[in-house]
């Protein structure tokens, strides 16, 4: 596999591309986004992915194998090799079966992308914040498919937050390996921009 595939290095990739990408897109295009589980889906796909896939020389691919998108190079046949996996999902409540499907499916990184109250200080949230309770499922989900197929592949995931009362718009990102453990992999707050 070439380096660039490696799955710790495509992660790093993504990750600052789509923290780059994020951080350049209007914020009317966001609040847009942020209206409507559509318009999100969307957002995604007509611009968000597009930019990432492009600066990663990438071509995004709309649900290929019942994923959302696939980021493919040619082969030599000019057939296309998914190197990312992604799929988003509006309702956090729905995401262990993306992460599922994802676990299921082989490229260096899979990717998933949802949205949710995730910031757990204090006061953040009523009722609190959802960082602990989903990651540390998906975390399960992905040890429990590791013990079975053994694959050297990492899964991203990419959490939106918009909090209209504090004001501000983050992306969370995570790496989490086959065996269900974090991957230190950066920051945990991607993206932090005021609305």
């Amino acid at each position: 596999m070439p380096t660039e595939f490696e799955p710790p290095a495509l992660w790093s990739r993504f990750r600052d591309t789509f923290k780059a990408e994020a951080e350049a897109c209007d914020l009317d295009d966001l609040a847009k986004a942020w209206a409507s589980r559509t318009e999100r889906t969307c957002f995604y796909a007509d611009l968000l992915l597009q930019r990432v896939a492009r600066s990663l020389k990438l071509e995004l691919v709309r649900e290929p194998w019942k994923i959302d998108f696939a980021m493919t190079i040619a082969s030599s046949n000019g057939s296309p090799i998914p190197i990312v996996f992604i799929e988003s999902e509006n309702d956090v409540r729905d995401a262990d079966h993306e992460v599922r499907k994802l676990c299921c499916h082989a490229a260096p990184l899979k990717v998933l992308i949802t949205v949710a109250a995730w910031d757990e200080s204090p006061g953040s949230w009523p009722g609190g914040g959802h960082k602990s309770e989903h990651l540390r499922r998906w975390q399960d989900i992905v040890r429990e498919h590791g013990t079975v197929w053994l694959h050297r592949g990492l899964l991203g995931v990419l959490v939106g937050e918009w909090h209209d009362k504090k004001g501000r718009f983050r992306f969370y990102a995570y790496a989490i390996s086959p065996d269900g453990s974090l991957v230190d992999s950066g920051p945990e707050v991607l993206v932090d921009r005021p609305v």
